[in-house]
């Protein structure tokens, strides 16, 4: 959970998350039966832990370029990196951008 949200957001988040875990654990019962239902929920949340581990890690990777190699110089170092590592900070900047405009559109839908 992003540490920027208020305890208000992450409370929501929490009791959201919670009740559509049970909505897909009734769902996966019914469909696959109660034993294998309950083995399909837990499949299901391993890959999620594995998709917010991996982003963590992935945004770990940008931070850790950011700050090899620009360090406190900002873009003015720019022409001694190679292009992927200039490409891969293009596109953590554009993903930063679209995901704060994202969370402003989420705040307003929740009136936060």
């Amino acid at each position: 959970m992003p540490e920027q949200c208020s305890m208000e957001t992450k409370k929501l988040l929490k009791t959201e998350a919670e009740h559509y875990g049970k909505y897909l654990l009734r769902h996966l019962q019914m469909k696959n039966g109660e034993g294998n239902g309950a083995r399909k929920y837990a499949e299901c949340l391993l890959f999620a832990t594995k998709i917010f581990d991996c982003n963590r890690r992935q945004n770990k990777f940008y931070e850790l370029i950011e700050r090899e190699a620009f360090g406190n110089k900002g873009w003015a170092n720019y022409c001694a990196h190679p292009p992927f590592v200039l490409e891969c900070l293009r596109w953590r900047a554009e993903e930063r951008q679209n995901q704060s405009s994202g969370q402003n559109k989420i705040a307003k839908m929740m009136d936060i």
